[in-house]
């Protein structure tokens, strides 16, 4: 009798562990698999790039991939909140480079995609440094880990885009970007 609960188990366990995954990025809504491919809008810095934004504003083509050094995101409620600051928000602004204030609701986990609010000022050699604001359909991630070989990827994709200090001036486009620590 033990044998046979023997046999049983093992077919069981081997039914178990050989099948073919269907691990993809069309997983759980909101979060993407564990292939090598990301969820559509988001673009991969590869391992030598730190930042990366690239798309078009009114047809204006845009590729930034100078950034400031130092700068980040955070997850900790306190204010403002979760979010990612090119440059850190106490750290002096460059207006010659990129920045990047973006936040969300709460702390996400690796692999999940969610709404993002926020705004990037462009560097000054680009639309004359004007601020572009995220509408509806910003979203963000941080990649799993298992996935990246870098510690503090975030990625994100701007879309619903409008511009002016109150961001009340629509503007066509989309903005993918990507930063790596």
């Amino acid at each position: 009798m033990a044998s046979r609960y023997s046999a049983l188990l093992a077919l069981l366990l081997i039914a178990c562990s050989s099948g073919s995954s269907d691990d993809d990025d069309n997983g759980p809504k909101g979060m993407a698999g564990s292939s090598s491919t990301l969820p559509d809008g988001f673009i991969d810095c590869g391992p030598d790039t730190l930042f990366h934004l690239t798309g078009d504003v009114d047809g204006e083509v845009i590729e930034v991939t100078e950034a400031p050094t130092l700068g980040g995101f955070s997850q900790q409620s306190n204010p403002p909140g979760p979010h990612f600051s090119l440059p850190n928000p106490d750290d002096p602004a460059d207006e010659a480079v990129i920045q990047v204030f973006l936040t969300w609701a709460e702390s996400v986990a690796s692999g999940e995609v969610t709404p993002i609010e926020g705004w990037l000022r462009l560097p000054s050699d680009l639309l004359a440094g004007e601020t572009i604001c995220a509408g509806a359909g910003s979203e963000m991630m941080m990649p799993p880990s298992a996935q990246r070989d870098a510690r503090g990827e975030f990625l994100f994709r701007l879309r619903g885009l409008s511009r002016g200090v109150d961001c009340d001036q629509a503007v066509s486009g989309e903005l993918d970007g990507c930063w790596r620590n």
